[in-house]
């Protein structure tokens, strides 16, 4: 059989068949699978709903399948790639087993045998979120080893058995053992190295319960740890009744136990990471004097033990970040000193006193910065508040007492030793945490609270207005340098308040001067030199003032501005009408007329070096208010030489501002204007 003409012979090949078998097997496998996708895309949604119930897996993939022999002639269908589920990372899972429907495999296609499947693999992020999401495979491995089980969150019932019972029978313990010494003292029912043996003997047990408990681990630990504590303040006990009521050690045996008693809690505290501990062996530091008191004023011994606990608290704030420890120590040490205080205090004790009044206040004005001074980290609010009543307490128990044993302004020395404390803190902030701006801003204050308490301990007067003046400018620099809003505005006040205080107290009052007759009572020379000096001082604040905040402040900076020249020409005015009254009573209104022309002078040139209208406004307003008081008032009242004085030096001074606006009209005029000027001739030349 032949083909028709024009076709080609047509060859039959016997593997057509398959091969068209396999593209369409091939193309269904493509469909099924963009479905799979679909449905894992729904998947992966649904698991992100629930993600914050998903518990972390920890299995291990299982074998992979053998591969299996495909005949010859054959071509092997490869397995789809493994399937992975991938949570949103917007939340951390918790660790535990993944959750049932993100667990269990989706339904195989009917080409793949159930051995050929691949291994399904679950992706979870990471609990750090920084790094890539780690492929975690779904299968069972060992559980992990098991963690300490967390708090009853339970019924009230379970927390108050474990919790409140169990510190309720501890202080009970302890007052038990406190009232059994003291009865065992008075009725002498065991001699007094046997009651002191004992008591180092039940703390010593309640140590080793405690231990015991906390190896156990579980619920049982946090049993064990308040036993501990238990022990330590038992021990506390013995230590300060064997030196105190039965005097068996002496003095330094009693301090030396003590201070190991401290240590060994404050290692205690630290190894099992317990506040609690630290917190029971402070309370219980504190109580064993007050429970163990003979009624005797023994208060170099009373201070001496308050001042090794309070060691302990600074030497654990640097290690722990408990601010417990630090308010319990600060309340437990100014009760019990206030208490001495009140009642024993003369003024026979007063050096001993005073230096451990000063001690405590040293204490807890760095205790409470002392975790961020060596782990240079940012301080907090609440340790600064207590340093600033620590400081207040400490400075008015010593204001008063060295007000009644000497001269009360040697309480001076003492607050400028505060102010020092105080600044080196602030010198040591700035050096370890420079981006630490508001401790620093904080003990940089208190130094300066301190500085300002010194002025009117130390200083009267007028001295105030200078020591003040002085650290107000020195405050606003500090501000501005710390880019603190607060301290800045702080500054401002302080300088507006103390300069009103001078023009309306120090000048009227101190330095004499009587505005009705505008002169100084009862003469010119009078304190003339510390008048000089405040007067110096306080205007010198101002223009510094005003030039700190020129910068970045443009509104401050020129009301201070404003109020230096003001103050500026009126001082002077002052001055120089006072001193003509005293020496020269016939040239007074010459004298001041020609300090106003002087001054005004004084402002066209500013006006014209800095491009300030306004100053050569005010110029030439004050010549002519100068030029009126001349004519009108001075030709009336002074004699016929300061007359020509006047009006020459009024006259000379007009005639020189004029040629000022002559010689830089070019300043004064926009540019285009200056050029026509210069272009076109006087119109008499024209002409």
């Amino acid at each position: 059989m032949t083909a028709p003409h024009g076709d080609q012979p047509t060859n039959h090949d016997p593997a057509d068949p398959l091969r068209d078998a396999l593209q369409g097997l091939r193309a269904q496998i493509d469909a099924v699978q963009g479905a799979l996708h679909d449905s894992l895309g729904k998947l992966s949604n649904a698991v992100g709903d629930v993600e914050q119930q998903l518990p972390r897996p920890l299995m291990t993939p299982p074998a992979a399948p053998p591969e299996t022999h495909v005949p010859a002639g054959q071509e092997k269908i490869a397995p789809p790639p493994p399937l992975t589920v991938s949570a949103p990372a917007s939340a951390p899972a918790p660790a535990g087993a993944i959750p049932p429907a993100a667990a269990q495999p989706p339904p195989l296609p009917p080409w793949i045998s159930p051995s050929e499947a691949p291994p399904l693999t679950v992706n979870l992020p990471r609990e750090d979120k920084t790094g890539p999401q780690q492929e975690i495979p779904a299968a069972d491995s060992a559980p992990p080893p098991a963690a300490p089980p967390p708090r009853a969150a339970g019924s009230p019932e379970l927390h108050i058995g474990q919790k409140w019972l169990l510190f309720a029978g501890i202080i009970i313990t302890v007052l038990g053992v406190g009232y059994f010494l003291k009865l065992a003292f008075n009725n002498n029912w065991i001699p007094a190295i046997g009651r002191v043996a004992m008591a180092y003997l039940l703390g010593g047990a309640f140590l080793g319960v405690g231990e015991w408990f906390r190896r156990k681990g579980g619920e049982l630990l946090r049993f064990g740890l308040p036993l501990i504590g238990c022990g330590v303040v038992i021990l506390y006990f013995s230590s300060f009744a064997a030196y105190q009521v039965y005097h068996l050690v002496n003095q330094g045996t009693a301090f030396g136990l003590m201070a190991l008693i401290t240590a060994f809690t404050g290692i205690l505290s630290l190894k099992y990471n317990s506040k609690a501990i630290a917190v029971v062996g402070l309370v219980g530091g504190f109580v064993t004097p007050l429970l163990l008191s003979t009624g005797e004023n023994s208060y170099l011994t009373l201070f001496t033990y308050l001042t090794i606990l309070n060691l302990g608290v600074v030497w654990l704030s640097f290690y722990q970040r408990w601010g417990l420890l630090n308010i319990l120590g600060f309340i437990f040490t100014w009760l019990i000193f206030s208490g001495w205080h009140f009642r024993w205090y003369d003024d026979t004790m007063f050096w001993p006193a005073i230096i451990y009044l000063n001690i405590f206040f040293v204490i807890y004005a760095v205790a409470p910065y002392a975790y961020f001074f060596r782990h240079q980290v940012a301080a907090q609010l609440g340790g600064f508040s207590l340093s600033v009543i620590n400081s207040f307490i400490a400075f008015g128990f010593a204001y008063g007492m060295i007000k009644h044993h000497t001269d009360y302004p040697a309480a001076s020395i003492l607050s400028v030793c505060y102010a020092g404390v105080f600044f080196w803190m602030a010198r040591h902030l700035h050096r370890c945490q420079p981006a630490n701006k508001r401790s620093l801003i904080m003990t940089l204050a208190m130094g300066l609270l301190f500085l300002t308490i010194t002025v009117p301990i130390l200083f009267k007067g007028h001295w105030l207005t200078v020591f003040w003046l002085a650290e107000g400018a020195i405050i606003l620099w500090a501000a501005l340098k710390l880019e603190s809003p607060r301290l800045r505005w702080t500054a401002i006040g302080l300088l507006t308040v103390v300069f009103i205080k001078f023009l309306t107290l120090d000048y009227p009052i101190r330095f004499g001067f009587a505005v009705e007759q505008f002169r100084y009572l009862p003469s010119y020379s009078a304190n003339w030199l510390s008048r000089y000096f405040t007067t110096a001082v306080a205007l010198g604040a101002m223009y510094a003032a005003a030039r700190l905040l020129r910068k970045n402040f443009a509104d401050e900076s020129r009301v201070f501005t404003v109020v230096f020249g003001l103050a500026l020409f009126g001082l002077l005015t002052a001055e120089v009408s006072g001193c003509c009254a005293d020496y020269r009573p016939d040239g007074r209104a010459a004298a001041v007329s020609a300090w106003w022309s002087i001054f005004a002078i004084a402002l066209i040139i500013s006006g014209f070096i800095k491009r300030h209208a306004v100053c050569r406004y005010l110029a030439i307003g004050l010549f002519a208010v100068t030029a009126l008081k001349v004519i009108i008032g001075d030709m009336a009242h002074v004699s016929t030489p300061f007359r020509v004085l006047a009006c020459v030096v009024l006259g000379l001074l007009l005639i020189g501002a004029s040629y000022l606006y002559y010689r830089y009209s070019d300043v004064l005029l926009p540019k285009e204007k200056a050029a026509d000027r210069r272009a076109d001739p006087p119109a008499d030349h024209q002409s």
